[in-house]
């Protein structure tokens, strides 16, 4: 989603009884094109000691619709990168919403980072006409006013570098409208038209910044006004964190490696101190000291 194209592939299709299928997910704990996304996300080991993965499965029948049994091993995997310094990283949630309606509000302060709809949490196709124009209000005036489905989804792939493989797309002008590709996972040799699942409405570009992502005050309301009366909204958000709560993440980081602390400022890719407005959503960093 982060993309707008499969980084880590999954098998082709092979259902027979007995066969190994690999299937491999990565989480990253915010959008990785960001400016200073390769460490603006990090959570510090020590803050984890009492944390936990929580994971969920789809039905037997996701497999094949004769599936009545599977065994599995999982195996998790960690990266560990090495600073001088403890970060303490935004609070980023990620969370879907069923929209009951065409005009739909989701409550709380939150700094937003991308918001994408699809029909239902089936993920079934999305028809030209479903969406239609696609409006975003974040208390402030429309972040996205009225804009056509496809206008949407042709920004966010030309943003994104989409190539013309690999992508997937959102509500589709026509029945004609089979332009993006992806791999035919029943035929490797193929390509398929790329899944109508998936509608851009706001994303984090690459090298977008945190100062200029659209801050919802108190509640954002996505509106629309094609055929479809309802929908399975996917957000990835930034909530604000006080000054108790980073100095206790801190101080746990600090006491696992049984350090002391230094200066804690909210980190900035230009190394300048930040003082505007929007510091309760930043990374944070502390020098380590004695």
């Amino acid at each position: 989603m982060h993309a707008s194209r499969v980084r880590i592939p999954d098998p082709q299709t092979n259902t027979a009884s007995g066969s190994a299928r690999y299937v491999s997910r990565v989480w990253h704990s915010g959008p990785p094109q960001s400016i200073g996304g390769d460490t603006d996300w990090l959570i510090p080991c020590g803050a984890l000691e009492n944390g936990e993965i929580r994971i969920t499965y789809g039905a037997l029948t996701d497999l094949a619709s004769d599936c009545t049994a599977v065994t599995g091993l999982l195996k998790v995997y960690a990266e560990c990168i090495v600073l001088d310094e403890v970060r303490i990283p935004p609070a980023v949630q990620f969370l879907t919403f069923n929209a009951n309606s065409a005009d739909y509000q989701m409550p709380g302060r939150a700094l937003f980072l991308s918001l994408f709809m699809m029909n239902s949490s089936s993920y079934d196709a999305i028809s030209a006409g479903d969406f239609g124009n696609v409006r975003l209000d974040l208390g402030q005036g429309d972040v996205v006013p009225s804009i056509p489905t496809y206008a949407l989804q042709s920004a966010f792939q030309d943003d994104m570098e989409v190539v013309e493989a690999a992508t997937f797309q959102g509500e589709p002008r026509g029945s004609t409208d089979i332009n993006s590709r992806q791999v035919n996972h029943a035929s490797s040799t193929a390509l398929a038209t790329a899944d109508n699942d998936l509608q851009a409405v706001i994303w984090t570009p690459k090298r977008g910044k945190l100062t200029k992502q659209p801050l919802a005050e108190a509640s954002a309301r996505l509106m629309w006004d094609g055929s479809q009366s309802s929908a399975f909204i996917a957000v990835e958000r930034i909530l604000a964190q006080t000054n108790t709560v980073v100095s206790q993440m801190g101080g746990d980081a600090l006491r696992a490696i049984g350090r002391g602390a230094g200066r804690t400022l909210p980190k900035t890719v230009s190394k300048v101190p930040y003082r505007g407005p929007l510091a309760e959503f930043f990374p944070w960093q502390t020098d380590v000291g004695a």
